[in-house]
Formats: structure tokens, C-alpha cells, sequence
């Protein structure tokens, strides 16, 4: 089980594969935090198992946080029945693991790793510099001649850079973009699907995809959901800015 507001820099396989060597119940990758207090967290006895889950401890007995990458053997569909609903109407299996004295086959081998929550919209501007600082990218698609590139540049076979366009890496384009002449798209920017840039500077953001930015300035450390425009307001009366806002939005104007 992973949890889908986390990213495991260096993937699962070794846990699964701790797990799958060992007679393990349940396994877990943990990772040290400095603020212990905010995470749920991990007693370990002197063998490094895991003896206790504490979800989020006013004085947490390690800094071993738990980083939403869980792996079962078949018997948690039995743990599963026996479980009754928390407090928040969910059921949750790590209020079942007890300590390995009563139950020793849910003794948890600790597995440290890099991990990026992301909750917020910087945590997601982050994880997509993570990934894109180790991701391999490939460029298939068309770079016109005139256009400038520089660094390592993900460009699928459907998308085109035209010439006059400027795109310096790390930076990934998905299917069917297109970046006009005029265009700046800096490092750390991923850009989804079906999206058009026009005369825009955009750097260190995060496009979801069907989007036509074609608004004149910069964009920088920004969050564009599906299918959101960007255009320019300059010959519009009255002059002033016009907001679409959805909830729990952040502008910074």
C-alpha cells in the first residue's frame, strides 16, 4: 500500500524485497524527521523492529516517521475484519499491529528513506524537483531551428519547441504541447498534456495539462490545475485583474 501524498525518492523495491526475504507480517519504510511530533512514528526495540506505532506523540520516543509505504502479507485481510472504526469513521491497520510480544509475526524490519510529502503546494513544487533532478528524460519531439535548449529536457514525440522559444532544463513536456516562439520555460517546470505557451515566461511550476497560458510577464512557483487558462487582461476595460478562484486557493498578486 502506498499512499498517494508521498513519493519515495528511491522506490520500493528493496523494502518489498526486505519483506518477501523475512517471515514478516507487515513491513514498513521509515524515514528520520526533525519534527517527530508531526508525523505518526516508530518504536524500534534494540534489534531495529518495529515494537509500536504512535500517531503523531506529544513526546515521540524516536524520530522515525512513518512515510506511507506499507507492505502486507494475506493475513491483514483477517487483521481487516477484526478492525473496528476510528474516531474518523476509518479503519486503520497500524491501530491493529500491536507490539511484537503479541504479535510476532507483525515485527516490522526499519527502512530509511527520502521522502517528500505533498499536502501543500510548495510540497508539490518540491517532489516535482525531486523527480525531476533524477528522472531520465528523453527528448522525441520536434525542436525547430532557432529555438534555444539547454539542459535536460523530457520532450514527448507529439510536442514542439518553435523556433524563438528558449527552454532550459530539467524540464518535461508531455504529449501534444506546444511552446511558441517568444516563450521562456526555465528549470524545475513540467508541463502537461495538450497545453499550448505563448510569449509567457514560466519557471519552477507545475502544469497539470489542457491549458493556453499566453499572458505576458512571468509565472514562477506556481500550481496550474487542469484545463486552466492564462491570458492577458492589457486590452481589457476596465483595467484590473479577472480571477476564476476555486476553494482552498492561494493567490499572490
Amino acid at each position: 500500500m502506498y499512499l498517494g501524498d508521498n513519493i519515495l525518492k528511491s522506490g520500493v523495491t528493496e523494502l518489498v524485497e526486505s519483506f518477501e526475504a523475512g517471515n514478516y507480517g507487515a513491513g514498513i519504510a521509515l524515514q528520520e524527521v526533525d519534527n517527530p511530533q508531526a508525523f505518526g512514528i516508530a518504536d524500534v526495540d534494540d534489534e531495529g523492529n518495529v515494537t509500536e506505532l504512535i500517531e503523531k506523540p506529544d513526546q515521540p520516543p524516536t524520530n522515525l516517521a512513518l512515510i506511507g509505504m506499507y507492505v502486507f502479507s494475506p493475513a491483514v485481510f483477517d487483521a481487516i475484519d477484526d478492525l473496528e472504526p476510528s474516531w474518523r469513521g476509518s479503519s486503520d491497520y497500524r491501530r491493529h499491529s500491536g507490539p511484537p510480544r503479541r504479535r510476532p509475526r507483525d515485527r516490522l524490519p526499519r527502512r530509511d528513506r527520502l521522502v517528500e510529502r505533498h499536502r501543500k503546494p510548495e510540497d508539490i513544487l518540491e517532489a516535482n524537483r525531486l523527480v525531476l533532478e533524477d528522472k531520465e528524460l528523453t527528448t522525441a519531439g520536434v525542436i525547430e531551428d532557432g529555438a534555444e535548449t539547454d539542459g535536460r529536457i523530457e520532450l514527448a514525440d507529439s510536442s514542439v519547441i518553435e523556433s524563438g522559444a528558449v527552454v532550459r532544463g530539467p524540464v518535461s513536456i508531455a504529449e501534444n504541447v506546444t511552446i511558441q516562439g517568444g516563450t521562456y520555460v526555465g528549470p524545475y517546470t513540467s508541463i502537461g498534456a495538450d497545453s499550448t505557451l505563448e510569449n509567457i515566461h514560466i519557471e519552477n511550476s507545475v502544469v497539470i495539462g489542457g491549458s493556453e497560458i499566453s499572458a505576458s510577464g512571468r509565472i514562477v512557483d506556481s500550481l496550474l490545475g487542469r484545463n486552466a487558462d492564462v491570458e492577458s487582461a492589457d486590452e481589457l476595460l476596465p483595467e484590473g485583474r479577472r480571477l476564476v478562484v476555486g476553494e482552498n486557493s492561494q493567490l499572490k498578486l
